[in-house]
């Protein structure tokens, strides 16, 4: 039997296809661009080129040399095709001013330092989705005050919800937004005066997403609350996404409310939610409401009790704070059911 040599160039364009599709996007840019004929033709397919994330590979020692290649040789090659950029403080600048994005609708920013983010977007430009990790409100407010005219979506991670005196004076923008979410993992006691405000600016909102964990209050966020001050003022509104949790709410344990008292109105009004109650005499009342399915990736949680029913096959990141009752072996047995761990 003789000895033969396959070149991986020799393979048929589908399976180079099926091998190209197990790695990142930016890898196979990279790698085959520029190499031969059949490679380059096959990397510049719109599967490798209609959503470019830099900011996983600029993460490394080398990501000088890599952003060097990639804006020199092979960025001006596939620049029609793009769609969506993921980027970070190290390529954002260079990447917006050399190309010209034509399809670009969506662009995602990760730690970006405010300053820079509003120098960028002061520039007039055509942005519909802006994906952003903020350090606080204030961060967000001044990108909101910023020309971004034809802002279609904003997506606002925000470490810390904190009192802040800037306001909000470009209305135009928040009140043409469709779609607005809003994400924090940090108790705030500023939903009532900062947050509820601003979502009332945005009457043409048509998807607004919260995830929140609201402190201090006097009662419990729940279905009155969302359907009476919040989406009652968006007439265009056609899916709302929430994981709000209310906790320490300042009450006594016999006016907590029950879960149809809870539920009821977000109910009427065609939406599918769930929520639980707990109470304890160190830290009062706590309240957690979230709509179903639950599409969330992260989900916080300052109790050990779980509704019935519900999974939760989306959470990849989940956290449990109690000082003060233990977890049991139940907890854990339920845990591993709804979350399909």
């Amino acid at each position: 039997m003789s000895n033969s040599t396959l070149n991986i160039v020799d393979l048929c364009d589908e399976i180079l296809l099926n091998i190209l599709n197990k790695l990142n996007n930016l890898d196979v840019l990279y790698s085959c661009i520029g190499v031969n004929k059949k490679l380059d033709r096959l990397a510049r397919d719109i599967t490798f080129t209609q959503s470019i994330n830099l900011v996983t590979t600029l993460s490394n020692e080398h990501h000088n040399s890599i952003l060097d290649r990639f804006c020199l040789l092979i960025l001006q090659r596939i620049q029609h095709n793009i769609e969506y950029f993921t980027l970070n403080s190290l390529s954002v600048d260079r990447i917006l001013r050399i190309g010209n994005y034509s399809k670009l609708h969506k662009l995602s920013l990760v730690n970006l330092p405010i300053e820079m983010a509003c120098h960028i977007f002061n520039v007039k430009m055509v942005i519909f989705i802006i994906h952003q990790t903020l350090n606080n409100l204030n961060d967000c407010i001044c990108l909101l005050n910023g020309h971004l005219s034809q802002l279609h979506t904003l997506i606002v991670e925000i470490d810390w919800i904190r009192r802040t005196s800037m306001a909000l004076n470009n209305t135009e923008i928040v009140s043409n937004l469709k779609c607005f979410s809003l994400i924090s993992f940090r108790e705030t006691i500023e939903y009532d005066t900062k947050i509820v405000p601003l979502l009332r600016h945005m009457s043409k909102l048509e998807k607004p997403t919260l995830s929140l964990i609201v402190d201090r209050r006097n009662s419990c966020i729940d279905g009155h609350h969302l359907v009476n001050d919040i989406l009652s003022k968006m007439s265009h509104l056609h899916t709302f996404i929430f994981n709000i949790i209310t906790n320490k709410v300042i009450i006594d344990e016999e006016f907590l409310p029950t879960r149809d008292n809870i539920l009821c109105p977000l109910i009427e009004k065609g939406y599918n939610a769930d929520c639980y109650t707990d109470y304890c005499t160190i830290s009062n009342a706590q309240c957690h409401i979230y709509s179903l399915p639950f599409n969330l990736e992260c989900m916080h949680m300052f109790t050990n009790k779980f509704p019935d029913g519900c999974v939760f096959v989306n959470v990849r990141h989940f956290a449990a704070r109690l000082i003060w009752r233990p977890f049991e072996h139940e907890f854990l047995l339920k845990f591993l059911e709804l979350f399909h761990y």
